[in-house]
């Protein structure tokens, strides 16, 4: 049975490097851990509707509201790319990572959804954190697999 985790996402073709369609196989051991960031995110989302959080103790560390759906979001981004087998979907011209973009869809409702709350607010600026999130968690994970791929440098016998 072969294992997600090591295949190569990427792999070296001519000098360059090419996608792998073999390592777009959906992962249980990924769906759940993503399973387990959504039923957290549920939690959380319940109690800031209910004006539940634990403001107090949050509030030591600078930003946590933003840095909080840079992590949260972010993660859960990453966690559904990895889930679906880091699977890219076409958007207009571009390709784009299908996992990423439907928790992206979720949060970005839920963040329409504030405005009609009492303890809740819309912000563009949590939007832009769910964003850059789900950038830099996909993105490292995409040069981590690229690296990974890379064949190892040669040394020069006569240097």
């Amino acid at each position: 049975m072969p294992n997600n985790d090591v295949d190569p996402v990427y792999k070296a073709v001519d000098g360059g490097f090419v996608a792998d369609p073999g390592s777009t196989k959906i992962s249980v051991g990924w769906s759940l851990a993503l399973a387990a960031a959504s039923l957290f995110l549920g939690v959380v989302l319940w109690l800031a509707y209910h004006n539940q959080l634990p403001v107090q103790w949050l509030q030591r560390i600078p930003r946590y509201d933003k840095l909080g759906h840079f992590v949260l979001i972010g993660g859960a981004a990453w966690l559904a790319y990895r889930a679906s087998g880091r699977r890219m979907v076409r958007l207009g011209r571009a390709s784009v990572p299908l996992g990423p973009v439907v928790v992206l869809a979720v949060a970005f409702v839920e963040e329409g959804f504030q405005i009609l709350s009492p303890h809740r607010s819309f912000s563009v600026s949590d939007l832009a954190a769910n964003v850059l999130g789900a950038a830099f968690w996909v993105g490292l994970d995409m040069w981590w697999a690229r690296r990974s791929a890379m064949p190892p440098v040669q040394e020069d016998p006569e240097a």
